[in-house]
């Protein structure tokens, strides 16, 4: 049950991820507009994610409060169809954000502290990203799509009822912890990469549309990456979790210099392979490296998920501005930034 519940929150984050800069630049949004939008929901969920997952621990409440988040996310999830104007969609966004990173953050640990074999249940979420980005080349049209998403991300509610819950026995006070010297290394050469990546990921769908891909090609391609992360974060839990880190930084590097290099859309089907290898490796190696080394698992869940969204604050704000300057710079930029969690992630 609780794969499936992983599926389907995943498949409609995935979904919504991809529509989001599509319907904002057809209401009259600017790319640096965009990009400002999409900084605001990484700040919501960094608030959401890091204050959730620490009140879980603080507490010792894990399946309570996943559930009122599912409830709340998917609500402001739907209401976001109903929006007709940018202000409106933001306020809707920001609200969502904030429950939403709650809801990630507890269920990445809860799903560790069920003792199901962490690989496969990361992978499942990637399979659930892969139907949802495939999702948006037959629904098409993008109200539609925020209503699917809503829908998708509420039915997770009832596969995630029957699971047992989990009260760890951990003794966690403060709502600020104190981080240890390695955990820092990781988070900032994490944080790096990931702001070089959201830097991408904003124009993303706006890059593939101005090379000439239709609606069907922007979902294929989006939809390869999670596809390939669903087969090889099966095998990655077997691989030391130092050593996965640091691959997974060393292939973002050749992925996002491919994604430098390879002009026609087509092509980037190889670097998003690349892209997928680096994701695998990087997301499952990082949690396994935290959660083998600490009892607070939500706490440093949330944190992780907070670095993601304090990438995205910043990402696509460079993003958006860069890419009106020149297309392929998001993807130079990326490029670097990874270049520098490679050296970083020495000090692991």
């Amino acid at each position: 049950m609780i794969y499936l519940s992983k599926f389907l929150s995943e498949c409609s984050y995935a979904l919504l991820f991809l529509i989001t800069p599509l319907y904002l630049s057809e209401i009259g949004a600017p790319s640096s507009t965009i990009g400002a939008i999409v900084s605001l929901h990484g700040v919501f969920f960094f608030l959401g994610s890091y204050l959730a997952g620490r009140l879980s621990d603080i507490f010792r409440i894990r399946k309570s409060i996943t559930i009122v988040l599912l409830i709340l996310s998917s609500t402001f999830l739907f209401c976001q169809g109903l929006a007709r104007n940018i202000i409106s969609f933001t306020i809707l966004r920001m609200i969502f954000a904030f429950f939403a990173g709650g809801f990630f953050s507890i269920f990445t640990a809860y799903g560790y502290e069920l003792g199901v074999r962490y690989g496969t249940f990361l992978s499942i979420g990637s399979l659930g990203w892969a139907i949802g980005s495939f999702l948006f080349g037959f629904i098409k049209d993008l109200t539609k799509c925020f209503f699917a998403s809503a829908i998708l991300l509420f039915s997770a509610l009832f596969f995630f009822l029957p699971v047992r819950d989990v009260q760890p026995q951990i003794k966690a006070s403060g709502l600020f912890p104190r981080i240890p010297r390695n955990f820092l290394n990781l988070f900032f050469a994490f944080f790096i990469r990931h702001l070089g990546a959201t830097a991408v990921w904003v124009i993303f769908a706006i890059y593939l549309r101005s090379k000439g891909a239709n609606d069907f090609w922007i979902s294929f391609i989006t939809g390869i990456n999670p596809l390939f992360q669903f087969i090889i974060m099966n095998f990655v839990d077997r691989v030391d979790s130092n050593l996965s880190v640091k691959l997974g930084f060393i292939f973002s590097f050749c992925g996002f210099l491919l994604w430098s290099i390879l002009t026609h859309y087509k092509f980037l089907f190889f670097a998003q392979i690349v892209i997928a290898f680096s994701w695998s490796f990087l997301f499952v190696g990082i949690t396994r490296y935290i959660f083998e080394r600490t009892d607070e698992r939500a706490t440093y869940s949330g944190i992780t998920f907070s670095t993601i969204s304090l990438s995205s604050i910043a990402g696509p704000l460079i993003g958006g501005a860069i890419y009106g300057i020149f297309p392929l710079s998001p993807m130079i930029f990326a490029t670097m930034c990874c270049l520098i969690s490679i050296l970083l992630s020495r000090k692991l």
